[in-house]
């Protein structure tokens, strides 16, 4: 059975026609007004480089997971209401010569302690000094340890006797590693913008350069902080390594250095005018939407490609400059706008996650409109007023990729029905695995390649056991004050169950204070004061009291979610909320998560139904559909198998590889229609990839080849991102000259007998 789109020849001259949505059109306006189209992209331009000084930049990992479900919700709750708490941050410390648990080491901890609490910002600074335990016999409250110590001798003896009256103090001093914690409590610090966390922690850091300790630095506002300086820098170097590349590649492929001038000017106006618009729509880089600019420059440059090397093919062929560029517009534009369709879709499908991606879907889409009027506006214009003295573009190249017509000979050709079956097979196990495939984040993940938070989690592991903290917000009784006896019974009953659970070492609370009264008796005004002034456990409006257990750093979200549910099973934490950062990504992450992968389902059948629908052919839909959703199930499964998490990073990379890996199919499928009249199937498909060929190899390797400068991020996660999309577009590729060319030649050959291969003479 064939499509009725392949016998009628006026209905595929009317598809041709419409494969672009007439987009192209706008570019072959660009060169009939080249002078007012050049004005209008230097207006672009300067106003898109007036906006970057006010680009903003966002560290806080805990917005890739916003949303209006109760764990997101309970976090903000937390932070609102203990904003101490929730700003805190951990010092591990350790003496650079000789001892810290001595009395010099000691003495100096001290002197660390009074300085930070001095700096701009800070609310309190807990240190092992801080700790308190109440003394029947003077009925007050004193010093866990001492404000002096007589010898060495003396501080082992204190330290000893502090952990018998207060195991709490086990959470604070490391006999065993020499090491203490420290815990600084900012003023309002979730407030502060990734700016002035900076500030803090540039004044930090003079005073630990100064003093005798070596200190790491651990918990949200350490990564937020760290995280701002990356993204920073990357879109810095990063962003200038990829255009470095780009104009080496461009080199390579041409051997002309004005093609590189048209190949990175474009794509350096598509990373200004992203990051302008972003700018202007007062939207910060964050973790994720950080790849954007290096993905509109890639992207760019890829297009753009595809252009030069058919201009290059008109322009050997002795077709003057201007009357070839207008050509290749009119036959290379419908393809590329087709793609950049898409390739927006496929972003666009990113939104079905819910509100922790709508920023990525809608700039990641705007980011694809941007680079396609960088390559149909900006390219062709360029190439109109350089295209004096231009009798070529260079030789290299020309034969670039031909290698792959043989490839779809050999298989699509001669076995169609069997390269379909096997990857209908093999898609179908591959969806299973999908399905089934658990969804988890690590945040280890997204902190920089040379964290200092993560080198803190591991040390504060090793040395104290534990890192991470759990926040349970106990709300009181209705009327009843947090400095009344029956507050403090329900402290203990809920500080003594989590001790069951974690430990004596590892919950602190206001329980300290209230073990000191006798049950009946009345509160002494010494330990009234003592709860007034332990305000970070104590909510704001004073109805809710925290207590926080510590548990092992960097746990797996099943291993944190069976904790929390736990916890919250006994019957003492009833009422109670329990929350931290940790707590949020274990139970949304995974969530939002399986919502990406849904998306990435739909990005698929999006870009492929977009394709057939615009050929007005079914079958050719499906095709697309099965080659491009093969690969990136393929590579999902491949990822899964190598250890790493299932988490955003990987259905990002793999929605965009899907996304930019259509392209080829697309191009094919442009001149497919071209020739489909005039040849058999089999001719006409291979007819396609062999006029595509030096585009589509030299296109693939741009992409794959530039995506490969995020290696140089500071980000773990942009890495990544950067290797997935390049794998997966090298195999799109193989996939697309393969099993699509399958497709087409099982449903629509006419029974032809051995097709040679086709030799397609240049122009």
């Amino acid at each position: 059975m064939t499509d009725r789109s392949a016998e009628n020849p006026t209905n595929t001259a009317d598809i041709i026609r419409r494969f672009g949505f007439g987009l192209e059109q706008i570019g072959l306006w660009a060169l009939s007004y080249p002078r007012f189209a050049g004005a209008v992209i230097l207006l672009v331009t300067v106003a898109a480089l007036s906006m970057l000084p006010s680009l903003k930049f966002d560290g806080n990992t805990a917005n890739l997971l916003m949303s209006d479900r109760a764990g997101f919700t309970e976090f903000e709750d937390f932070q609102a209401a203990f904003p101490a708490a929730a700003s805190s941050v951990t010092l591990h410390i350790q003496r650079q010569n000789g001892k810290l648990l001595s009395k010099t080491g000691l003495d100096e901890l001290a002197e660390l302690q009074l300085e930070i609490s001095f700096l701009d910002g800070v609310d309190e600074v807990v240190s092992p000094f801080s700790l308190r335990h109440f003394d029947q016999a003077s009925k007050q409250f004193i010093p866990v340890l001492p404000d002096a110590f007589r010898d060495d001798a003396d501080v082992s003896r204190q330290i000893r006797r502090g952990l018998d009256l207060l195991p709490e103090l086990g959470a604070m001093v490391s006999v065993e590693g020499d090491a203490a914690l420290m815990v600084i409590a900012l003023t309002d610090g979730e407030a502060l913008t990734d700016v002035e966390l900076n500030a803090f922690f540039d004044e930090l850091n003079a005073v630990v350069d100064a003093s005798n300790f070596t200190i790491l630095k651990a918990g949200l506002g350490a990564v937020r902080a760290e995280l701002f300086t990356a993204l920073v820098q990357d879109q810095i170097f990063v962003t200038l390594m990829g255009i470095f590349f780009a104009g080496v590649i461009a080199f390579v492929i041409f051997r002309n250095l004005r093609a590189v001038l048209l190949s990175n000017i474009p794509a350096t106006l598509s990373v200004f005018w992203t990051l302008g618009f972003m700018a202007a729509m007062d939207q910060p880089l964050d973790p994720l939407t950080t790849i954007l600019p290096i993905f509109a420059s890639i992207l760019t440059f890829a297009d753009g490609l595809h252009l030069l090397s058919h201009w290059r093919r008109e322009l050997a062929a002795g077709i003057d400059p201007q009357t070839a560029i207008r050509r290749v517009v009119h036959e290379v534009g419908p393809a590329t706008s087709l793609t950049s369709v898409t390739t927006a879709l496929a972003l666009a499908s990113l939104a079905v996650a819910g509100q922790p991606l709508y920023d990525l879907a809608f700039f990641g889409a705007m980011t694809v409109t941007i680079a396609f009027f960088s390559v149909i506006v900006v390219l062709p214009v360029l190439c109109r007023f350089m295209s004096g003295g231009v009798e070529d573009l260079g030789t290299g190249g020309l034969n670039f990729g031909k290698g792959i017509v043989p490839l779809a000979q050999r298989t699509a050709v001669r076995a169609p029905a069997l390269i379909v079956a096997c990857t209908l097979l093999a898609t179908a196990l591959l969806l299973v695995v999908h399905a089934n495939t658990p969804s988890s984040m690590d945040l280890a993940d997204y902190l920089a390649k040379s964290s200092e938070s993560h080198r803190a989690e591991e040390a504060i592991i090793e040395d104290f056991g534990g890192s991470d903290r759990l926040f349970l917000m106990m709300p009181l009784p209705n009327g009843v004050s947090y400095v009344e006896p029956e507050a403090g019974q329900q402290v203990l009953r809920a500080h003594r169950a989590l001790e069951e659970i974690l430990g004596p070492a590892q919950v602190l609370s206001l329980a300290q204070i209230w073990r000191a009264i006798p049950e009946g008796e009345p509160i002494p005004d010494e330990i009234q004061s003592a709860i007034e002034r332990s305000a970070g456990t104590i909510s704001v409006d004073g109805d809710q009291v925290l207590l926080v257990g510590i548990v092992e750093g960097l746990l797996p979200a099943s291993d944190m979610q069976a904790l929390v549910h736990r916890i919250g099973a006994h019957p003492a934490f009833e009422e109670a909320v329990i929350t931290g950062s940790s707590v949020m990504i274990a139970f949304e992450a995974s969530h939002v998560i399986d919502q990406l992968k849904l998306g990435l389902l739909l990005a698929a059948a999006l870009a492929a139904g977009v394709v057939g629908a615009v050929c007005r052919s079914f079958r050719i839909g499906v095709g697309v559909l099965l080659a491009n959703l093969f690969v990136v199930l393929l590579i999902e499964a491949g990822v899964s198998a190598s250890g790493r998490a299932a988490d955003f990073a990987l259905f990002v990379a793999l929605t965009i590889a899907i996304g930019i890996g259509v392209d080829d199919a697309v191009h094919i499928i442009n001149l497919y229609l071209r020739k489909k009249d005039k040849l058999t199937p089999s001719k006409a498909i291979l007819a396609a990839i062999d006029r595509s060929a030096p585009a589509l190899m030299g296109s693939t390797f741009v992409l794959c080849t530039n995506m490969m400068v995020t290696q140089f991020s500071a980000l773990p996660v942009v890495s990544f991102i950067g290797l997935t999309v390049s794998a997966t577009l090298a195999l799109a590729l193989i996939a697309n000259v393969i099993i699509l060319p399958a497709v087409i030649v099982l449903v629509l050959r006419q029974g032809q007998g051995s097709v040679q291969p086709v030799k397609t003479p240049v122009g």
